[in-house]
């Protein structure tokens, strides 16, 4: 089984990326560390990103790294990214599972059908906010 770990579009610091990509930095260590046998765990990275994701691990059989070059972070290529780089990424690797934690689905044009899609929710707060203070609860 192969499982996507889509970190592409974080770069530590580029507009309010401080917590999330911390926790993507701790989650991803933690599931590297922990790769059950017969899984693969594939990091898409970016050559801003990938050395202090993958911190003191190294490739392996069961982990493997694909750093897409860039020498900076824009607006313009996380669209690109979310519109084709990950959905002919995801079609060409096949995965059962892909994860973003930015919360972010590919388009489904390029997931085979059989890949579940995991997605990280940040920052619910503003919803319950709205539920529960601004309505007087």
């Amino acid at each position: 089984m192969v499982v996507v770990f889509d970190a592409f579009e974080l770069v530590q610091g580029y507009g309010k990326s401080f917590g999330i990509y911390r926790y993507s930095r701790n989650l991803f260590q933690s599931m590297a560390k922990n790769i059950p046998a017969g899984c693969k765990l594939v990091l898409i990275s970016n050559t801003i990103n990938h050395l202090d994701l993958l911190g003191t691990l190294q490739e392996s059989e069961q982990l493997q790294v694909i750093c897409k070059p860039v020498r900076m972070m824009s607006s313009m290529r996380k669209i690109w990214w979310e519109l084709f780089g990950a959905p002919l990424l995801i079609s060409h690797l096949k995965p059962a599972i892909y994860f973003n934690p930015k919360g972010i689905a590919p388009l489904y044009w390029g997931v085979p059908r059989n890949c579940r899609i995991a997605l990280s929710i940040h920052d619910l707060i503003p919803l319950w906010y709205r539920e529960n203070v601004a309505n007087g609860k």
